[in-house]
């Protein structure tokens, strides 16, 4: 169904557009600055609402919507190195872990978070209405990203750097661990081994592997569609009611 990727690129590329808006409330440093003044900021809500979505869409988000997510399909277009560090992963938790810990203790300096202030540092609802902020934030920020690309492979800047999908990550994990009602993808069990999923997969994933075993739930996975779309026999597919846990094969 290559109509449904067309759709979600056109969707990712228009996000990518927008970066420049909506900027600040994907900032790692504004949750610092609000919790020191007691203020939740925009960016701390947005986490929050990526968290709870992600409990029934898991990293669709991710996958489907985020303008990082477009940039870094446009950067694929040029370079399609894979990359898949288990390291790298840890190295981002732990990294992510200490700057959540740092927001608590800023708050709890400061006597706890007092306010909302979705707007914090950005009043004008567009993050960039400076030219300066050009230079010193949307620059900086999308360099970072395309070094990383280009030296560790495709979607690096998900793997190894973006601290907002670890929101998502962890909402994923709790729907995959419950698996009540939600977003997924289940194999049925009718694997060609063609190794076409696997090809195509933005995250680098062994997608065939996951089909062989029926175990879609590898934190990496943004349920782009790539592999329900590619396969041949149209093994792989969307669900939303787990008819059989993961890792429980499809009887022959």
């Amino acid at each position: 169904m290559k109509e449904r990727q067309n759709r979600r690129r056109t969707v990712l590329f228009v996000s990518m557009m927008l970066i420049p808006v909506v900027i600040n409330y994907y900032s790692p440093i504004m949750p610092v600055e609000g919790a020191a003044e007691g203020v939740v900021v925009g960016s701390l809500v947005f986490f929050g609402l990526l968290f709870t979505t992600s409990l029934f869409m898991g990293r669709g988000y991710c996958g489907w919507l985020c303008p990082f997510g477009g940039w870094q399909e446009a950067m694929a277009l040029a370079s399609s190195k894979r990359t898949n560090s288990p390291l790298g992963h840890r190295v981002k938790w732990v990294l992510w872990l200490a700057w959540i810990g740092v927001i608590t203790y800023t708050a709890m300096d400061a006597g706890g978070f007092r306010m909302v202030n979705v707007l914090y540092h950005s009043e004008a609802i567009i993050s960039l209405d400076e030219p300066a902020r050009y230079y010193y934030l949307y620059f900086p920020v999308l360099g970072l990203g395309t070094l990383a690309m280009t030296v560790l492979g495709k979607r690096a800047w998900c793997h190894y750097i973006c601290w907002a999908g670890n929101f998502a990550t962890l909402g994923n994990r709790v729907k995959n661990t419950l698996r009540y009602p939600s977003l997924h993808l289940e194999s049925a069990g009718d694997c060609a081994r063609c190794g076409s999923c696997t090809r195509v997969c933005a995250k680098s994933l062994d997608v065939q592997d996951m089909a062989d075993a029926n175990d879609f739930t590898d934190d990496e996975c943004t349920l782009c569609g790539e592999c329900v779309d590619t396969c041949p026999r149209s093994n792989i597919k969307y669900a939303w009611r787990w008819s059989r846990p993961p890792g429980n094969k499809a009887p022959q």
